[in-house]
């Protein structure tokens, strides 16, 4: 079963991931203007501080079954990754 130390790097690697890719558009892209990029990373650091506080105030309910409550974590941090890279891809193909 997941620790909360492992939630926690994951929940990392795959918001720096989108942030990643989010800052090589951006560098690959100077000379525009990127509003869509930057509501993207403002909503993976929503997400982040959202996960993370879900993950170190784990409520009665989710201790009694921990492994369901880090189950819906990487369902809503999947889910909204998945979104994200959506939205990327679509700037992306804006761009060209």
């Amino acid at each position: 079963m997941a620790t909360k130390r492992d939630v926690k790097k994951d929940i990392l690697f795959f918001i720096e991931e989108v942030l990643i890719d989010c800052m090589i558009f951006m560098e690959l892209h100077p000379q525009q203007e990127h509003p869509e990029i930057e509501e993207i990373i403002d909503e993976m650091e929503i997400l982040y501080s959202d996960l993370i506080f879900q993950v170190n105030h784990i409520d009665e309910e989710g201790k009694k079954n921990l492994k369901k409550y880090f189950d819906a974590i990487y369902m809503q941090l999947l889910d909204h990754v998945h979104h994200a890279f959506e939205k990327l891809a679509a700037v992306v193909e804006k761009s060209k």
